[in-house]
């Protein structure tokens, strides 16, 4: 089956980054030595020689830190550089910035406690049942505020309200108001409101306005969804290609087997290495069993398809998807598993899912990642999240502060990253960051491929028994 998405086992660089230059040597996997391409291939170097335990070299660590130094430096640059990491900077030199950063994490939370309290004492429905009088004006007023998000009035109002005697005959009523008051959450949304209009705050935003759609944002829900769509169409066109190759399968065994295929096969709970954090559903799989045996007998797993809308989608997601398959391998033998799918419950062999592979240079052989995103010539080494980790370490601000203070500090002060990054346990993903990035695009085929593939295979199996 074609791969188009493979890339080298082995990344290399070239200088220079003139367009043509690497549209010809893309297939040999050089690329631009930009710096955080550099970065990639230092690590790499080091995790092959720390896998041939042997030490890293001397030059990796001069290679890595210099690039460090310059990615900082690019990263950090007023007007060219990254806004996220321009962001971080700010958070930590700021004290109003970090600040409104923690009060924000909080904000739904103190929102819904807010409103619950809002609601039990000044929901509009409730006010209309109170007898007109000073309380249903006193609510009514609060409830626009609270609909306003004016907190300092909100504030004020219950204050005034809970002092001795003010509203004669409706102690109910005022407990409440002190219980809007003691939570925290009130004072806390007045707090936030106020530091949304200081300066740094206030570039703080706009730096983070830069960085794309807010999560939770009209825009952040529909460009989820539009991926999800494009997930979904894979999906149905993998589906298609696995149906065609089961009945081929079912009339090149004289119909010995029956194969099946299902979507959104749910992994069952009862497995013993069951996890949050692992892969729990799978698009599309391929199910066999003997055609003599019952109904109700269970099937085989054999083939598992992933759908993804690129080939940056599949390298995220490849951690969880072997905890997924380990989930998997951890089945009984003589078990039978009741899976759930779209098409129905299925009962599988836990024989065919405690041989599962579970190291990433084997998951090819039973797990396929399908695309039908185009194929882009291969600019980047360094992920996004790898990236993200290296520059926004104590070590990287703390560098990217004294160039902003005029400095020219040393590329050796980012000597401790390097020495994190080769041996911390939380940097491994970081140290693995390019193999994942191989075994993923190793792990994924075009959805035109597999079909193309189906259809190659049936058509000489066909050839040869005629």
């Amino acid at each position: 089956m074609e791969r188009r998405y493979r890339i080298p086992a082995r990344p290399s660089l070239i200088a220079a980054a003139h367009p043509a230059i690497q549209e010809q040597v893309s297939a040999n996997g050089a690329v631009p030595a930009t710096p955080a391409n550099r970065i990639a291939v230092a690590i790499e170097r080091a995790r092959e020689a720390i896998e041939a335990q042997e030490s890293p070299s001397e030059d990796l660590s001069v290679e890595f830190c210099e690039a460090l130094a310059l990615l900082i430096e690019k990263a950090a640059h007023p007007v060219h550089g990254d806004p996220a990491f321009q962001a971080l900077l700010l958070q930590r030199q700021c004290a109003a910035v970090n600040e409104y950063v923690l009060l924000s994490a909080g904000q739904n939370d103190d929102r819904r406690a807010v409103t619950a309290n809002i609601n039990a004492i000044a929901h509009p429905q409730k006010v209309l049942r109170m007898p007109v009088g000073p309380v249903r004006e006193v609510a009514e007023r609060m409830y626009q505020q609270y609909a306003a998000e004016a907190w300092d009035k909100l504030a004020d109002e219950a204050q005034a309200i809970v002092q001795p005697e003010p509203i004669r005959g409706d102690l109910v009523f005022t407990a409440s108001l002190k219980r809007l008051l003691s939570t925290g959450a009130l004072s806390r949304l007045q707090r936030l409101s106020v530091l949304q209009n200081h300066t740094d705050v206030m570039k703080y935003r706009a730096l983070r306005a830069r960085q794309g759609p807010l999560a939770g944002s009209a825009y952040a829900r529909e460009q989820g969804a539009q991926a999800r769509q494009r997930g979904d169409a894979v999906e149905l066109r993998a589906a298609h290609a696995l149906k065609y190759l089961a009945a081929r399968l079912e009339a090149l065994c004289d119909h010995h087997n029956v194969y099946r295929v299902v979507t959104s096969l749910r992994s069952p709970a009862i497995l013993p290495m069951a996890t949050d954090h692992a892969k729990g559903e799978w698009d599309v799989v391929l199910l066999r069993r003997s055609a003599s045996a019952s109904e109700a007998s269970p099937y085989d797993l054999c083939l598992l398809i992933e759908a993804k809308a690129s080939a940056d989608a599949a390298t995220g997601d490849l951690p969880r998807l072997m905890r997924g398959l380990q989930a998997l391998a951890s089945a009984g033998r003589d078990v039978h598993y009741a899976c759930m799918t779209n098409e129905g419950e299925v009962s599988i062999h836990g024989a065919s899912l405690a041989g599962w592979p579970t190291c990433q240079a084997e998951a090819s052989c039973g797990v396929l990642y399908c695309s039908d995103s185009q194929i882009e010539p291969l600019a980047g080494l360094l992920s996004p999240g790898s990236r993200m980790q290296l520059l926004s370490c104590e070590d990287s601000l703390t560098f990217a502060a004294r160039l902003q203070d005029g400095e020219k500090p040393c590329a050796d002060a980012l000597q401790p990253v390097w020495q994190q990054v080769l041996y911390a346990p939380r940097w491994q993903p970081v140290m693995q960051q390019y193999q994942s990035m191989y075994r993923a695009r190793e792990m994924m085929v075009h959805v035109d491929d597999l079909l193309a593939a189906a259809r190659r295979w049936g058509d000489a199996r066909v050839q040869g028994t005629s």
